[in-house]
């Protein structure tokens, strides 16, 4: 199991070259370990279709954390929710030397749920999962869809 590290949902899609929009190799570990994985561990593997085991946070979990950033959050639309930075926001995104990947999918987000969402909700974020094992998690409808797909594919492992 692991993160996709996409920007964009375009780059989940299978046909993706692993360039940014400006022709540059993209910087997305995942997009390498995919081949690697179907080649030793085909059908074995998990590759989360959201950016990091973040964004399946449950937002009344990121209440707890940032109150105005969960709003702003919760204003997204789902695929900028699954692929925003939710450790450390818009700021750090807009310092990486291939941002264009995100191409144009937060033009739409105000100005006040940016300046809410720069940020992010922590680099700690995921712990959360972690200190609270026996939580059960108010997960999103698609979040139990791609679970239900894919812990077969966990399973064989075993």
């Amino acid at each position: 199991m692991f993160d996709s590290d996409r920007l964009h949902p375009t780059e989940s899609e299978e046909d993706w070259d692993g360039q940014s929009p400006d022709g540059r190799p993209a910087t997305c570990q995942a997009f390498h370990w995919v081949p690697e994985a179907r080649e030793h561990i085909p059908q074995r593997f998990w590759m989360l279709e959201r950016r990091f085991i973040e964004s399946y946070m449950p937002q009344d979990e990121l209440h707890d954390e940032k109150q105005d950033a969960a709003e702003a959050w919760a204003r997204l639309t789902d695929d900028q929710r699954w692929f925003f930075n939710m450790k450390e926001g818009f700021r750090k995104d807009a310092k990486r030397d291939d941002a264009c990947r995100a191409r144009d999918l937060f033009a739409n987000v105000s100005e006040e749920d940016r300046n809410a969402l720069s940020g992010g909700f922590g680099k700690k974020l995921a712990d959360r999962f972690q200190r609270r094992p026996d939580h059960n998690f108010n997960w999103d409808v698609a979040a139990i869809a791609e679970a239900r797909r894919e812990i077969p594919n966990l399973m064989r492992l075993l």
